[in-house]
């Protein structure tokens, strides 16, 4: 069994893996520095934190302990004087009570927040090589409060880099959660494991341990992924298939550790890590990078991809020849953008693409023959638009704009989807919520059809089986209004509307796919059931019995989204609002592995 490095530093650590394969890290981002916040002396005892450092050469690190420079931040109770010991393994290499003022220019470059001159902070540089490392954290003069604690790689993209960090330490309640940190570096998206481990710690006699925690992981103030119990997550069986790859001790099935696997950009978050119902005692909280393609995904697990470039919500999204296409829509701002971002699947990478002719929320996308469509949309934010007709097609090959006939009616926030070569589109927001019409690429023409039945936006829209499915939706505008889980299915052949089973619950702004015959919905907005006001719900209908079947919730619950994708027996949902309302467009890339069979 293989300890995190830091567990204590009586536990010899067990990282051979990763140490004699540094190749496996020469990634494009990587972590530039991490921290942990945490109460110290007293009953809650000192914090021991630590890190992993993986590849050829040495690296220069700075590693601080704030106390009475985390005053200016409005921090309550901090710790008055921290002392700061650095441990190479069992062996001490390097200590510090006050910090040195010939070390500023240092902490500047790396961007740390300034000491006071002459403060009782701690701080020290030392020169490392590939291992692993502890920094325990202790009051000088017994005393006891919070205080940060700090590793920065002063040499980014060079040398060993950090692969590892991890602290135990007593977790309260209020301001005494214990809150580690990171900063992503670099290009790209970085794959991470994060435990909170309080249960299993018994197993290494630490007494006192947390017997429920749970962990949130935050990006710019905001929840992106949550976790209690790791067994019950969607992701078990990934996150125990990382744990093994990274070296990371196993958790026990059924326990109440927390553990979550994230893909993230460059930029700064924090993992708050709590005790369920205010409870408090000592964890463990472990962040592992976790090298490309050590993770195996099976039918009817969630994972996660390569993150968005951009944030984006109420967009559309079409696939073609292994490619998704996300275009317009709008970030937490709402003002409307023109970007195609584009990933490829084969080498779960993003790129931009050429920018929509108008910035655009709300439309619709097919792709037919080697070109995808983008019909209607609106350019405003709301629920009134304005409105458009356009009609926009885009040759990904050459990256080239081109308008083509416009919609019979403007219209945003209705369906799409293609039947033998012609993009059907139906509903949308009032007063346009019954329109449908057909257009065919080849002749450049549309032709209106019979009303949808139930005026609605904001729907889930797919083909299947030769039929045209619209699931769901909103009655009025604003996404508080009345939903619907009406299903109604337009037939070409018979140019006729007929009704199916309706959804398990009313939802509206979901999204939908078809993968091996049948429906996936994903999502939603306009639940009170719900803090963010997003459904979780992942529902799949079987269209041979006619009947719905509730699936596992969606690891991070969105809405927003008109496509998402079945590529290589994935489905790729892309992006999305964490939040209800269009002020919370997120960067989140969820892949779903789905059933051949539901019964």
């Amino acid at each position: 069994m293989n300890p995190s490095p830091i567990l204590a530093r009586r536990l010899a650590p067990a990282f051979v893996a990763l140490l004699l394969l540094p190749a496996a890290f020469a990634q494009s981002a990587y972590l530039l520095n991490i921290a942990t916040r945490a109460s110290v002396g007293g009953a809650a005892g000192n914090p021991i934190p630590g890190f992993v450092l993986a590849g050829q050469g040495t690296k220069q690190v700075l590693v601080r302990a704030a106390g009475p420079g985390l005053g200016v931040f409005g921090v309550a109770g901090t710790l008055v004087d921290p002392r700061l010991e650095l441990f190479g393994g069992a062996t001490r290499l390097a200590e510090n009570d006050n910090w040195a003022a010939a070390d500023a220019a240092v902490m500047s470059r790396v961007g740390a927040f300034g000491l006071p001159p002459g403060s009782r902070d701690a701080a020290l540089l030392a020169t490392l090589r590939a291992g692993d490392y502890s920094a325990p954290v202790f009051a000088t003069d017994s005393g006891a409060g919070v205080a940060l604690v700090e590793v920065y790689d002063t040499a980014p993209g060079t040398g060993p880099t950090i692969v590892n960090a991890s602290t135990r330490a007593f977790v309260g309640t209020g301001d005494n959660v214990l809150i580690p940190g990171f900063v992503v570096g670099g290009t790209g998206t970085l794959r991470l494991l994060i435990r909170a481990v309080g249960p299993a710690l018994s197993g290494f006699g630490v007494t006192g341990a947390l017997a429920d925690p749970t962990v949130t992981l935050y990006r710019d103030g905001r929840a992106v992924w949550t976790n209690d119990n790791w067994s019950s997550s969607d992701q078990a069986t990934e996150i125990a298939s990382a744990a093994s790859a990274v070296g990371a001790f196993p958790l026990t099935a059924g326990s109440r550790d927390a553990a979550m696997l994230v893909t993230v950009t460059p930029g700064a978050y924090s993992a708050v890590v709590s005790g369920v119902g205010g409870t408090t005692g000592t964890a463990l909280v472990e962040l592992y990078v976790v090298p490309a393609g050590t993770v195996t995904l099976k039918e009817g697990e969630w994972s996660a991809r390569a993150n968005l470039l951009e944030p984006n919500s109420e967009m559309s999204v079409a696939e073609l020849d292994g490619k998704i296409y996300i275009f317009g829509g709008y970030p937490a701002t709402r003002v409307s953008v023109a970007t195609v971002q584009v990933y490829d699947s084969v080498t779960d990478t993003w790129s931009l693409g050429t920018p929509l002719p108008v910035a655009l929320n709300h439309t619709v996308a097919a792709p037919y023959n080697g070109k995808i469509y983008v019909i209607g949309g609106q350019t405003g934010t709301g629920g009134t638009g304005p409105f458009v007709n356009n009609v926009n097609e885009y040759d990904t090959v050459r990256k080239t704009w081109t308008a083509r006939a416009p919609m019979p009616t403007s219209r945003g926030g209705g369906g799409a989807a293609v039947i033998d070569g012609k993009i059907y589109v139906a509903g949308g927001r009032p007063p346009r919520g019954n329109d449908f019409a057909v257009y065919d690429p080849v002749a450049n023409t549309w032709r209106m059809l019979p009303d949808l039945p139930s005026q609605r936006n904001h729907v889930g829209a797919v083909a299947l089986g030769g039929k045209f499915y619209v699931m769901g939706g909103r009655l009025e505008a604003g996404f508080e209004s009345a939903m619907t889980a009406t299903v109604e299915v337009y037939d070409p052949a018979t140019n006729q509307w007929t009704t199916r089973a309706p959804m398990l619950r009313p939802r509206g702004g979901l999204n939908a796919i078809v993968a091996h015959g049948y429906i996936h919905t994903f999502g939603g907005e306009g639940t009170d059931d719900t803090p963010t006001g997003v459904f979780p719900d992942h529902d799949v209908y079987d269209p041979t019995r006619n009947v719905w079947i509730k699936l596992p919730p969606m690891p991070m619950p969105v809405h927003g989204v008109t496509g998402c994708s079945f590529i290589n027996g994935l489905i790729h949902l892309t992006g999305g609002g964490m939040t209800e309302g269009g002020a919370s467009g997120g960067l989140q890339h969820q892949v779903f592995r789905p059933l051949t069979t539901y019964r």
